[in-house]
């Protein structure tokens, strides 16, 4: 009897409350609302398809012609969020395999917060490319575990690499999320350090080989759009900008060869075999700001920081509880807070869309 206890705290209760937290907050998704991007989906998926491949994402464009062919956009939170909860469950048990120090409280709290958090329901918003989103995260999760396993390591670097690329197909955001993960990887599973900068890293190196060779190989046949680089690229424009852009850019430069700087110092530390947590816990910080650097954007929209707010936010309330002192009752509500953050975010949009149906249907009947 005391085995059977033992094993329902230990092993199923934390999943069930992973499960619970997600389907909880994401309970509002349920309903059939959607933007006018959906809409457009919903109207000409030809047309959206286009666009997608007008920008590169070819992993969007793949999964709809082998998996979804017709959009349905009723489905899509009953497809989206036992995904999610897959993702979370997955997360916690790739905690508790490598990371010693973990417990299972704080490995299921790392989940949640990952998952439930309103940057992640910023992309989410947008339902007709969710799937293939949450099918990205996936990616990108097998991917990590494939490069901490046992495997011979021409097969982690050509396996993840692959996962990886896939990712970034799906959405190019994917390349600075994969890079958070590596950092915490780095800091959270120490004795997998050497692994990590053998496997891991060349890893997301050879993805982004496989997508500027793929990128380059379908402008042979396909018309690329501007909109990335119109709507967020900067340092090509800095003429155009505005003084506060200007200063905006010139901080955004400033803060790129700081990081540079820090992160060189960080493997000359490590190959000479001294202490790196600090500056570690600095790098896997200021990766939030790796799209800002790469487009010298102070502002862009916040879905662009999908999986790197997850990573970097998670990561730092994880470290926080691991460590088992009094401030994990102040991160519990913090987490407790990203929930309720995310759910009414959710349940607003779904508002906005009644009030946005009535005003239509308004319009057509006094038109």
């Amino acid at each position: 009897m005391e085995e059977n206890k033992n094993l329902f705290k230990r092993k199923i209760f934390p999943l069930l409350i992973i499960t619970c937290a997600i389907t909880l907050t994401y309970f509002p998704y349920f309903k059939n609302t959607f933007g006018i991007d959906t809409s457009t989906m919903i109207k000409s998926q030809g047309q959206m398809l286009s666009g997608y491949l007008s920008q590169g994402r070819f992993g969007m464009v793949w999964i709809f012609e082998l998996l979804i062919h017709r959009y349905n956009n009723q489905i899509v939170p009953f497809i989206v969020i036992p995904l999610l909860v897959g993702a979370g469950i997955y997360l916690y048990f790739t905690l508790n395999k490598y990371d010693k120090e973990s417990s299972d409280f704080a490995a299921s709290l790392f989940a949640i917060v990952f998952i439930c958090n309103p940057v992640v329901y910023a992309q989410l918003y947008f339902k007709m490319q969710a799937i293939q989103i949450v099918i990205g995260v996936f990616c990108v999760l097998l991917g990590i575990n494939l490069s901490l396993s046992r495997l011979r390591t021409s097969v982690k670097i050509i396996g993840s690499g692959l996962l990886f690329a896939f990712s970034f197909l799906i959405y190019q955001v994917f390349v600075f999320f994969i890079f958070s993960m590596i950092l915490f990887c780095f800091y959270v599973f120490r004795d997998k350090r050497q692994q990590i900068l053998q496997v891991m890293v060349p890893s997301w190196l050879v993805a982004s080989l496989i997508y500027f060779l793929s990128y380059f190989l379908a402008s042979f046949m396909i018309h690329y759009s501007s909109y990335g680089n119109e709507t967020y690229m900067m340092w090509n424009k800095l003429p155009e900008l505005g003084n506060l852009q200007k200063i905006g850019a010139l901080f955004i430069a400033l803060f790129a060869l700081a990081y540079l700087f820090l992160l060189i110092i960080t493997i000359r530390r490590f190959r000479a075999k001294k202490e790196i947590n600090v500056l570690l816990l600095i790098l896997l910080i200021g990766s939030i700001m790796t799209f800002n650097m790469a487009f010298g954007n102070l502002r862009p929209a916040p879905r662009v920081y999908f999986g790197t707010f997850s990573t970097v936010f998670s990561g730092i309330l994880y470290l926080g509880i691991r460590k088992g002192n009094g401030l994990k009752y102040l991160f519990l509500l913090i987490i407790l807070f990203s929930m309720f953050f995310t759910f009414s975010l959710s349940h607003k949009a779904n508002l906005s869309y009644e009030n946005d149906q009535i005003l239509t249907e308004n319009v057509m009947k006094y038109a």
